[in-house]
């Protein structure tokens, strides 16, 4: 499953932030630009894997308790 935020999308439609360069696009890794751009991205970016990694341990735990 992948996930697509918007709001940077956003920014460069508005012409408030530029793109990422080709490089960082092709590997996808213009999340990693945007660190690098502006560090303090780094708590929320912080906070969003702590709930991943979270709702997947819930996820299997589940899965595990009720076998199909």
């Amino acid at each position: 499953t992948r996930v697509l935020g918007i709001g940077g999308s956003f920014d460069i439609f508005a012409g408030s932030n530029k793109r990422a360069p080709n490089i960082f696009i092709r590997l996808q890794l213009e999340w990693f630009y945007r660190l690098i751009c502006q560090p303090t991205r780094i708590f929320r970016q912080k906070a969003v894997f702590k709930l991943s990694l979270k709702l997947l341990y819930l996820g299997f735990k589940n899965s595990l308790s009720h076998p199909k």
